[in-house]
């Protein structure tokens, strides 16, 4: 028999009307998947769990982009929301590991430093990358990338930098008024008063080092973050390069 071919119009898909039985139920089944995926944006590969590195550049260049097109508002609101947010990590990691006793803090600095840094911190930064927080170590590398692709001019990338800045100091020192209102700290201020006073002891220089590697590894954070398309990813991607850089003691500015 004479085979005839028709396009489903709502499907836009072709299908041999001429075929029978099994042949014909398969390629209807192909018909409805490819208007299914095309309804949901989706092309014929499967869903992937993590972006290459070409794909993270451009989504966090996209990223800084949209930042500085954002209203003044809303970079505020963010802004001080970030800095709540490693208010909230940094807090749990004094109140947590810092109330080792003294005495067994320095007979193990090691697994102290390790247990500092596993727990507390990242959790600060997981908040800013999963809600959209803007937070000032972060925006270095979304501005950063935005500049270089000609997506923001250096005003613009110098703008949302510095007013992320002055905005997470808003919300951390609204953090220290919550925590201090709430008598958090009470009874437990010792390692915090301890932590200040021995990074006032550093140099200008050694400080603004571990400064620096701090910020990579925060944006190393980053970008493992944005690598990742669930949940459970961008909190594991985000983890690693945080506990590392808080466990070997370098400078967060916002966290300070």
């Amino acid at each position: 028999m004479r085979q005839s071919i028709s396009v489903d119009s709502a499907m836009d898909c072709p299908i041999n009307v001429g075929l029978r039985g099994k042949q014909f139920h398969q390629q209807l089944e192909l018909a409805e998947q490819h208007h299914a995926s095309q309804a949901h944006g989706h092309d014929e590969h499967p869903q992937r769990h993590c972006l290459v590195p070409q794909e993270i550049y451009d989504h966090i260049a996209d990223g800084g982009a949209a930042k500085h097109k954002n209203s003044l508002l809303k970079e505020v609101v963010c802004g001080v929301m970030a800095g709540c947010f490693i208010g909230f990590g940094f807090s749990t990691c004094m109140i947590a590991a810092g109330q080792i006793p003294l005495d067994q803090r320095k007979a193990n600095p090691g697994v102290f430093n390790l247990l500092f840094g596993a727990y507390g911190f990242p959790v600060g930064l997981s908040l800013c990358v999963i809600n959209g927080a803007s937070l000032f170590t972060s925006n270095i590398a979304y501005m950063m990338a935005a500049f270089i692709e000609k997506k923001a001019t250096v005003w613009q990338a110098m703008w949302v930098v510095w007013l992320s800045y002055f905005t997470n100091l808003c919300g951390c020192l609204l953090m220290v008024g919550l925590m201090l209102s709430g008598d958090v700290f009470m009874h437990r201020e010792g390692f915090t008063i301890e932590l200040a006073y021995k990074k006032c002891s550093y140099s200008f220089g050694a400080t603004l080092t571990k400064g620096i590697l701090c910020n990579w590894l925060v944006c190393m954070a980053v970008w493992q973050g944005n690598a990742a398309q669930d949940i459970a990813s961008k909190l594991l991607g985000i983890w690693f390069p945080i506990s590392a850089f808080v466990t070997m003691g370098f400078e967060h500015s916002i966290g300070e």
